[in-house]
């Protein structure tokens, strides 16, 4: 998770993005995953959590979006491409 946070955090640099938004996204977005390893528990169970701490929408889109799995969760932003 430190690793994917870093990557995403020199993609926002590259790409002029909020580096903080990005780096949080990676850190979180397989935080369930040792819980819920199994699809579609990873990542929907695990994006309510985040959820319920009052994170952006966007937040919670960008980590359920690394799913390839989830069609109603493409990935279209740069992060989510990224991700």
């Amino acid at each position: 998770m430190l690793a994917v946070e870093a990557a995403v955090r020199a993609y926002a640099r590259k790409f002029q993005e909020d580096e903080d938004k990005w780096a949080t996204v990676g850190l979180l977005h397989d935080f369930d995953y040792e819980r819920w390893p199994d699809p579609p528990d990873h990542p929907l169970k695990g994006s309510e959590i985040p959820a319920e701490q009052g994170y952006p929408d966007d937040v919670i889109y960008e980590i359920k979006s690394h799913a390839d799995y989830l069609e109603d969760c493409p990935p279209v932003s740069l992060l989510d491409k990224r991700l």
